[in-house]
């Protein structure tokens, strides 16, 4: 393994004046030229929806936690940060999608977020890792080039997985005029590390209370002092873990009071998993009660005609599968019963299982292989309790999950 000798933060070069588009914008770190993308649609109606996940090419799987934790750290309902090499080998899948990121200058590296793989060639981080805004001239200052890690840890770099420099970076226009808007950003690698560590999804979810009972992991790299106890010292190469159900709750974040989150670990993932599904509710933004700006549903389209993209872009990666398709249950919400309609391309096994908030299983709808054709399958709940239910379709690669709303 190789080791990289970590110095201070300093600001990012390459400056960049623009006016405000309400749309994506790309900006090529080649040529330093900034592109709108063309808007997205979006489905109005959903309020629930997800890209998929995949585990990549290489073996190695850790479950995670999926009950609260017992002690949570100051009542926050999160535990305290913890070094993920103690609890999970970094190198199994999902850790090892958690990336560490480095920007380059004067041949030099320089500590800066931490991201997510979200795609073959893909990282979810915050814009304001990649970007720097200057009110007095509205011009944008973007890292000439940046250096994506994954499972970094111990100041080491994995042999396995490598690392890829920046080509891209794909941010909200909103967030180069007032970086408070919409503080995410994708990072487009020019190798896809993504092919062999895997990726998580993004979502979306609407309804406040889904996540009353849920429970959520994060995997970062907090790179100073905790700036509330100074016998907490990080230095940013190593990987930590944190779990919990969210305390802070609200329509732009989710978080945990009491609990601050440390510099460094902007860019990092909140995600859901049941230890088979895996996507990413909100990225960490502010320290103050860890908070997390929550993907609503506007950017969760947007970024995701960008990942869908590259899926289909690069070769020889597990793709998700053109044409198949999980619509919406009807009626929803419902009782005690609803229909759900899906379709397949070829013939293959289909799953259509049901879970509730907690990630358990309460319902297999279909586990069978099928033709090519649409079809339909009836829910019924009658024997469970109201609250919101989750429907995940696989087949063939391909992966989507539909919020279901039970009404007694």
């Amino acid at each position: 393994m190789r080791r990289i000798m970590l110095t201070s933060l300093i600001f990012m070069n390459s400056v960049v004046a623009f006016g405000q588009v309400d749309t994506l914008v790309t900006y090529n770190v080649r040529t330093r030229i900034i592109s709108v993308l063309p808007v997205a649609a979006v489905d109005t109606s959903s309020t629930f929806d997800t890209t998929g996940s995949n585990p990549g090419t290489e073996p190695g799987f850790s479950k995670l936690f999926l009950s609260p934790p017992k002690d949570p750290y100051l009542s926050s309902g999160s535990s305290y940060y913890t070094p993920a090499h103690i609890l999970f080998p970094v190198t199994n899948y999902p850790l090892r999608a958690a990336v560490k990121l480095f920007r380059y200058s004067n041949d030099s590296l320089f500590q800066e977020c931490s991201g997510m793989m979200v795609g073959p060639d893909l990282v979810l981080t915050a814009a304001h890792c990649v970007h720097w805004y200057h009110g007095s001239s509205d011009s944008a200052t973007f890292s000439d080039s940046m250096m994506v890690v994954p499972a970094y840890d111990d100041g080491e770099v994995n042999p396995v997985f490598g690392e890829s420099v920046s080509s891209e970076y794909i941010l909200p226009k909103a967030d180069l005029t007032n970086p408070s808007v919409e503080d995410m950003a994708l990072i487009k690698l020019r190798q896809p590390l993504g092919t062999k560590t895997g990726w998580i999804g993004m979502a979306f979810e609407s309804d406040d209370s889904v996540f009353s009972n849920m429970v959520l992991q994060q995997f970062s790299y907090p790179g100073t002092a905790d700036p509330y106890d100074s016998t907490k010292v990080f230095n940013g190469d190593t990987m930590y873990y944190n779990y919990g159900v969210p305390s802070l709750v609200d329509g732009d974040y989710l978080g945990y009071l009491g609990l601050d989150g440390i510099p460094g670990q902007s860019g990092s993932s909140l995600f859901y998993t049941d230890n088979v599904h895996y996507y990413t509710f909100a990225v960490a933004r502010y320290a103050f009660d860890a908070e997390h700006l929550r993907i609503d549903r506007d950017n969760f389209y947007a970024f995701r005609s960008v990942i869908d993209g590259d899926l289909s872009s690069v070769h020889a990666s597990p793709v998700v599968a053109s044409g198949y398709s999980l619509t919406n249950a009807y009626p929803n919400p419902f009782n005690p019963a609803t229909t759900i309609s899906y379709s397949v391309t070829r013939a293959g096994r289909v799953s259509l299982t049901v879970y509730d908030v907690l990630g358990r299983k309460v319902a297999v709808l279909v586990n069978r292989v099928v033709t090519p054709g649409e079809y339909t399958v009836r829910f019924d709940a009658s024997g469970l309790s109201s609250g919101v239910y989750f429907c995940r379709m696989t087949a063939a690669g391909f992966a989507m999950t539909r919020k279901l709303m039970l009404i007694k």
